[in-house]
């Protein structure tokens, strides 16, 4: 059984994110947009253009030279290729056969998102709907006899159905049986989902655990639940790899929305990594 203070720690930390959820993850997605390379971009866009409107020509157009060469760089698929890999390369990713046993599977949220009637009628599946597909196959392949799907809903995307729902229901698709899983569909964060998890694994009294989820996200998601869970034994099922070897090309060193992506999505984890360390919770 986990100490007790681990649990009143958890508990006290699920009150103070039920009472400030909606602020705490509006303020954290504002942050890392400030962040984000394509926003510096634009910040750097909008001092050339103040320059320019003091006469400050030769500063403003440095800026703007600046701005683009930072968006070339930021743009190109190798920048991106190399910066998903400092993060996957840190937990690879391992055939089933290989990986161990544990008495639970916790799936972590990021890559669905849930029925939006009268629009959206199912799930749609994101780029990151692997995490279902491995915890699935995992399951079958008799890792673990329960899976936890951890995700809530974010109201300003439009979605009416938590994102712990609608997993399940691709779960069930892939002959995971109903029983077989239970859903936490109040995290919004990988934080929250480390102690909501938390809290079940705590009932069911939970040592080992298989941990799924992208291979950008394993080092901060992995790092969480370790800091916040000190009892329990986190064994990473890394899937969802982005970053594949690049065929020498001219074309990968020219920008394009796709490199652009990746290189946001490395940045989105560094930024968030930082956070977490800054506020303790790794």
């Amino acid at each position: 059984m986990l100490r007790s203070w681990a649990i009143s720690n958890l508990l006290e930390c699920q009150d103070v994110i039920t009472f400030g959820v909606v602020v705490s993850v509006y303020l954290l997605k504002l942050a890392s947009w400030i962040l984000y390379p394509l926003s510096w971009v634009l910040l750097l866009l909008i001092l050339s253009l103040l320059l320019s409107l003091f006469h400050r020509r030769l500063l403003s157009r440095t800026v703007f030279v600046l701005a683009l060469v930072f968006l070339w760089v930021a743009a190109m698929p190798v920048t991106g290729q190399y910066a998903l890999q400092s993060l996957e390369q840190q937990y690879p990713m391992q055939t089933i056969d290989k990986m161990a046993t544990a008495e639970v599977i916790v799936l972590l949220g990021g890559g669905m998102g849930g029925d939006a009637p009268p629009e959206r009628l199912h799930p749609d599946l994101g780029d990151a709907a692997d995490r279902v597909w491995y915890a699935a196959q995992l399951y079958l392949a008799g890792k673990a006899p329960v899976i936890i799907a951890s995700g809530g809903v974010i109201g300003w995307k439009g979605e009416v159905q938590t994102e712990a729902a609608a997993m399940r229901q691709l779960l069930e698709a892939l002959s995971v049986p109903s029983q077989a899983i239970v859903d936490e569909g109040l995290s919004l964060t990988t934080f929250e989902n480390a102690i909501n998890s938390g809290l079940i694994l705590d009932q069911r009294s939970v040592r080992r655990v298989l941990l799924v989820t992208s291979a950008s996200h394993m080092p901060r998601a992995l790092h969480v639940f370790q800091r916040q869970l000190p009892d329990i034994v986190f064994m990473p099922a890394t899937t969802d790899v982005r970053a594949l070897p690049l065929e020498t090309s001219l074309l990968n060193w020219l920008p394009s929305a796709s490199g652009l992506a990746r290189t946001t999505e490395a940045w989105h984890e560094w930024v968030g990594y930082a956070m977490y360390v800054m506020k303790g919770w790794i």
